[in-house]
């Protein structure tokens, strides 16, 4: 029986080094050119009924573009 050059031998894998120092790049690392991130914030409360939403202090963060409400989209019930 001949020895096999693979099969049963431990291989070194080449992602290895950087996986165990925590410098490897996921697709989930990766950010497109000019991306939008979406973030929704929910009550902390499942059942509490919201009376007023204040969005000032949000619209005044640097880098935020758009902060919607149920008042700048009317036309969607949401809740």
């Amino acid at each position: 029986m001949s020895d096999y050059k693979v099969a049963g031998k431990g291989l070194a894998r080449i992602d290895a080094k950087d996986k165990a120092l925590g410098t490897a790049r996921f697709a989930a690392d990766l950010e497109p050119a000019n991306a939008l991130t979406g973030l929704v914030l929910r009550s902390p409360h499942p059942f509490a009924r919201v009376l007023s939403v204040n969005a000032r202090e949000a619209r005044k963060i640097p880098g935020v573009r758009i902060v919607l409400t149920r008042e700048e989209a009317p036309a969607h019930r949401w809740g």
